[in-house]
């Protein structure tokens, strides 16, 4: 029968050690919490599931940090809470992007792959104060 290690002792085996069953164990513990966490914290799953990876990202980095805390799950818990703020950080910063894009008209959507490379020049000299025929003249 295996024998149960607490938390501390997985995190000073993968310290110690490197090993990475401790911190697959360690993983496969605390990801149902994390991802709760997360999951009420953000819109969708996904970024639920990102959150989750980049929380686990940071312990594996930090791991010799973590002996001195009192307890594992309460350091994931917090980290995760941070981890969802800086999710919606750059969700907002994401989105002032693309409207402001929007706003200024210089979204992608009147170019497209495999168009005419001289219509795209001609596009640009007009947009740059050039005449299209210059685009012409130059081949």
């Amino acid at each position: 029968m295996a024998e149960f290690k607490s938390d501390g002792e997985l995190l000073r085996d993968y310290v110690d050690c490197r090993s990475e069953k401790a911190f697959a164990d360690l993983v496969e513990r605390h990801t149902n919490l994390v991802f709760a966490t997360a999951s009420r914290g953000v819109t969708d799953l996904i970024a639920a599931q990102e959150v989750t990876q980049n929380v686990f990202i940071a312990p594996a980095r930090k791991a010799a940090g973590l002996r001195r805390e009192n307890t594992v799950t309460g350091w994931l818990h917090k980290t995760t809470l941070l981890e969802v703020r800086l999710w919606w950080r750059g969700e907002m910063r994401r989105r002032k992007r693309e409207q402001t894009a929007i706003e200024l008209g210089t979204t992608m959507k009147g170019l497209r792959y495999g168009t005419d490379q001289n219509t795209n020049r001609g596009r640009v000299r007009r947009s740059c104060g050039h005449s299209a025929d210059l685009s012409m003249e130059a081949q």
